[in-house]
């Protein structure tokens, strides 16, 4: 008995301590049998790690205040996140499944409605092949919380039982929602709608959402451009909104039809296959996860769970400092330093280098005094037509939404409304009349904003910015381990002596340089920024020319306008070492000035000895003569049966970085280069001092004398004039340069053949290892053209002890090229860029912009991509890559409201010019395939054999210049 009382006192006491712990907002849960709050139920959790592998945690000071709680942390994963805010996701929750009969299934989905929190929690849940028909009402398969959408099979699809779509909404996420489209065929089934839930990120106005069920017997082609053509539509209609395509593809994908759309399901959702889909215009935006089917059904149910996070928590906000150039400073900045006399700046004691310094900090001096500083703060989903009305009238209507005052909320709605449409059309007549004022510039940084797109930044993180950047100084300068002064300056004694005033830079020329300068360039170190000589040109120009002729005369450059800082560029999305940075080298804008003065007088005694098939730096050439020309020569190779080749894409470890000064002079005297610009070169490429920047970091100063840094004008000539020597000399192998991007072509037609080019790898890998260049092997590929019956098994070639990997396409020059030379891969790449853009087009669409803007914009941004070097490979393209170009063409024309101009008109007007521009040029490689009959009137056509050569680049302009 008295053990009893004592169970039953305990009790007493346990039941008082809850019953006084709880508070009103714990909510109880059943868990075994009994119920349970939300603390409890934390604490009958098991412990994350066993009792013996439990890490450390630091102590917690007992003196502190007790009522001060101390914060825990928080588990990562997108699935976590989900659950923290499962009503209000950035992207909504999904499930998917092919359920075959949903109505067998009724009563499985409301138990896991109920008890599973994947389904009870998901924001849409889309099923195919309901097997529903108009006997079965929405009463038989509603869903509590859900809001069900059907579209059952009809007599259109040729079949009367099976398929069917459904789409539930759940209530917590989203009540309003719009029924777009509903098709019902025999090569498919589509459901779209249109949501807009109770909360999205900014950067989105709705959501649109569309189930299609693609039957096994359907034509997949035919589906795939169906769904393209209603994507298009819905995209056009919400050019803000993300779109997603989900259900059974079987054997339809678009990836071909939608480029710019991302698939996100990898994991098998029947048996070991991926048939049921989920396609979208945001990159990574979900992460899927497979459960178990419904019922007998075959078809694993799919959850997308949205690993998206908001632009506001990837990206944040900035403060940055800005300069007001208003007219009156501006003005004020030219009157200051028009009145300055600049003679008290240069004594007869003061060198050059000293001289430079006093003038720059001088300009720097008086800029800071006139041009005043502001601290602007840059948000990421700011919208740039957002004004304080608009701020202080959002405030309004939520003191009504407060107040609960139904009639006071919709008249502060109505106004808000009213005053964003005003402020969106005032922006647009402002980005109007720049365009029709000729500033396009800032025309186009407006649209940049109206359409959302951002520049992507470019800071490494990392935990140690200042190692960081002091590991990538050391690693950018790890070619300049050889000191090579004692060859250079016998190199320069043996050469000619310069002469003072034999090159020639007069003020005119200083003065036009600084205003082609342009206003937002990043300044250098000397902090003289691009838009000071741009506006104060007339009166800096006399200041710069007797430095600039005084640097030529004595070969000596001011150290301060050889300083560059490094700016570390990824190179890709994720770089993990230190080569995945390139290093973008920003230099001082008065010196780049300078520069181009200097290539002006080197040039012209070096033109007439350039490699012809260095493309780079010619006039009138681009990379179109060098993919023309390599291809011309593949084609009229593999005339003759039996023979193939072998392309080499060559790849250098940091180019530029790699230039040897004594190297570099040798060179320079035997172009017969002047010798005040030889030895301005060489000082040039001496005595760097180089730092790299991370954030606001910057490294500790490092001087080079090797190579030339990537941001400066001579850099790219100068490595095309250390380069220039290195030319073929078999008639079986031909290089093809555009500056240091190189293509080693070989025609081959037998064993000797090969044998020579083997030969002639061999020697260019010697030719590097003389000039000091480095080959990058991994990066190095070879790409095999053989359109033989009895293809041979071919060998990799070995560099440098390491095989050349060989691949079926490279991307050379901006070109994909096949090894089928059917440039497919290239025509889906400009289809998937200019799809993205597009929505460039669609943006500005809904601000109503003029659709002779949105046409300009169109031939900016748009017509570039479908042109570029299409010369060389649009009449080689078969029908339907042609109409995947004219696709393009054709849907801005809808999004526009304007006709574009015709493609196939731009192309044939640009491989007429540029047939012109061959044919004049005497030094062309292609000039002696124009041959001028004797009338005089036109050429003599090419015979060719195959239709692949016919439809080439030479012998369709000739064609075309003899139809003229």
């Amino acid at each position: 008995m008295v053990k009893v009382l004592c169970i039953l006192l305990c009790l007493f006491v346990l039941l008082s301590d809850l019953c006084s712990g709880l508070r009103p907002e714990d909510h109880t849960q059943q868990h075994g049998g009994f119920f349970y709050t939300r603390n409890e139920l934390l604490r009958l959790r098991p412990p994350p790690y066993p009792p013996s592998s439990r890490p450390l945690m630091p102590t917690v000071n007992t003196t502190q205040d007790a009522s001060k709680k101390r914060k825990r942390g928080r588990r990562g994963g997108v699935k976590n996140r989900l659950r923290r805010r499962p009503a209000k996701p950035p992207l909504p929750s999904v499930v998917f499944a092919n359920v075959q009969s949903l109505y067998n299934k009724i009563d499985e989905l409301h138990a896991k409605c109920r008890y599973d929190n994947v389904y009870r929690e998901a924001c849409v849940m889309a099923f195919c092949e309901t097997w529903l028909d108009s006997t079965r009402p929405d009463d038989d398969i509603i869903l509590d919380g859900f809001t069900v959408y059907r579209s059952d099979r009809t007599k259109e699809s040729g079949k009367t039982r099976g398929g069917g779509l459904c789409i539930y909404i759940n209530n917590r996420w989203c009540s309003n929602v719009k029924i777009h489209t509903t098709l019902c065929s025999p090569n498919l089934e589509l459901l779209t709608l249109s949501v807009r839930p109770f909360y999205l990120p900014r950067e989105f106005s709705n959501i649109v959402l569309c189930c299609v069920y693609v039957p096994p017997s359907a034509d997949a082609l035919a589906a795939a451009d169906t769904i393209a053509s209603y994507m298009q539509s819905m995209l056009l209609r919400y050019p803000d909104a993300p779109v997603f395509v989900m259900g059974d593809f079987n054997s339809c994908t678009l990836d071909t039809a939608l480029p710019s759309f991302h698939q996100y399901v990898h994991v098998p959702t029947r048996n070991n296959k991926t048939i049921d889909l989920c396609y979208g215009n945001i990159p990574s935006a979900y992460s899927a996860r497979a459960h178990p089917p419904l019922g007998r059904a075959d078809h694993n149910v799919i959850n997308l769970i949205p690993a998206y996070r908001q632009l506001l928590k990837r990206v944040k906000p900035t403060k940055v400092k800005v300069r007001q150039w208003t007219q009156d400073a501006t003005m004020q900045l030219q009157g200051s330093l028009a009145c300055t006399d600049w003679g008290v700046f240069a004594p007869d004691s003061v060198n050059l280098n000293e001289h430079a310094s006093i003038i720059t900090d001088y300009i720097t001096f008086c800029m800071d005094s006139t041009i005043p500083m502001k601290t602007v703060t840059v948000y990421p989903n700011s919208k740039p037509w957002i004004t304080s009305d608009i701020k202080n009238t959002l405030k309004n209507k939520q003191i009504a939404y407060r107040s609960k005052d139904i009639h006071t909320m919709k008249n502060a709605h109505r106004q808000l409304q009213t005053e964003i449409s005003q402020a969106k059309q005032r922006y647009r007549e402002k980005v109007e009349n720049e365009f029709s004022c000729m500033n396009t510039k800032q025309a186009f940084a407006h649209l940049k904003k109206m359409s959302g797109r951002l520049d992507r930044l470019s800071v490494p993180s990392t935990t140690d910015p200042l190692k960081f950047a002091s590991d990538l100084n050391l690693f950018y300068n790890r070619f300049d381990s050889h000191d090579f002064s004692i060859e250079c300056e016998s190199l320069l004694a043996a050469g000619p002596l310069p002469v003072p005033g034999d090159i020639d830079i007069s003020t005119v020329d200083v003065t036009n340089q600084f205003k082609k300068c342009k206003a937002n360039k990043a300044p250098g170190p000397d902090g003289i920024p691009g838009r000071l000589l741009k506006e104060c040109a007339i009166e800096l120009g006399p200041v710069f020319q007797p430095l600039f002729k005084q640097s030529v005369d004595i070969g000596v450059i001011p150290t301060i306008w050889k300083t560059s800082v490094v700016v570390p560029v990824p190179k890709m999305s994720s770089p993990s070492e230190l080569n995945h940075f390139r290093p973008v080298a920003l230099t001082s804008i008065v010196m780049k000035c300078f520069e181009r003065l200097i290539l002006s007088h080197i040039l012209p005694h070096v033109q007439s000895q350039l490699d012809p098939y260095q493309f780079a730096y010619r006039s009138r050439r681009g990379t179109d003569d060098a993919i023309a020309c390599l291809l011309h020569k593949l084609f009229e190779h593999m005339e003759t049966a039996g023979n193939y080749a072998r392309i080499l894409f060559i790849d250098f470890s940091s180019a530029f970085n790699t230039i040897q000064r004594h190297v570099m002079i040798d060179k320079l005297q035997k172009l017969e280069v002047p010798a005040a610009l030889v030895h301005w070169v060489f000082n040039f490429l001496s005595n760097r001092p180089q730092c790299v920047r991370v954030g606001d970091i910057k490294s500790p100063v490092l001087v080079s004398n090797t190579g030339a840094p990537q941001g400066c004008v001579l850099s790219p000539f100068l490595y095309t004039l250390y380069t220039n020597d290195c030319r073929s000399v078999d008639s079986s192998t031909q290089f093809v340069r555009f500056s240091d991007d190189t293509a080693m072509l070989a025609l081959l037609n037998d064993f000797a053949s090969y044998q020579s080019y083997l030969s002639s790898v061999v020697r260019f890998s010697s030719w590097c290892s003389n000039n000091f260049l480095h080959l990058n092997v991994s990066k190095t590929k070879e790409m095999c053209i053989d359109f033989r019956r009895n293809r041979t098994v071919i060998s990799p070639i070995v560099i440098n002890g390491e095989p050349v990997e060989q691949v079926d396409s490279f991307k050379y020059l901006g070109v994909i090229l096949d090894e089928k030379l059917s440039f497919t891969e290239h025509v889906t790449a400009v289809q998937k860029k200019s799809q993205q853009r597009l929505h460039v087009l669609r943006k500005l669409r809904a601000f109503y912009v003029d659709p002779l803007l949105l046409l300009r914009l169109y031939r900016s941004i748009i017509e570039p991509l479908l042109t570029y070097c299409s010369i060389c490979y649009y009449p080689a393209l078969s029908v339907k890559n042609r109409n995947r170009l004219l696709k393009i063409s054709h849907v801005s024309a809808k999004i526009i409201g304007l006709p574009t101009p015709k493609l196939s008109e731009i192309i044939d007007h640009a491989i007429l010019k540029k047939a012109r521009a061959v044919a004049t040029e005497s030094d062309h490689p292609l000039s002696t395939f124009f041959h001028v009959l004797p009338s005089q009137r036109r050429y003599r056509c090419i015979k060719c054999k195959t239709c692949r050569y016919s439809r080439s680049f030479v012998p369709v302009a000739i064609r075309m210049l003899n139809a003229k």
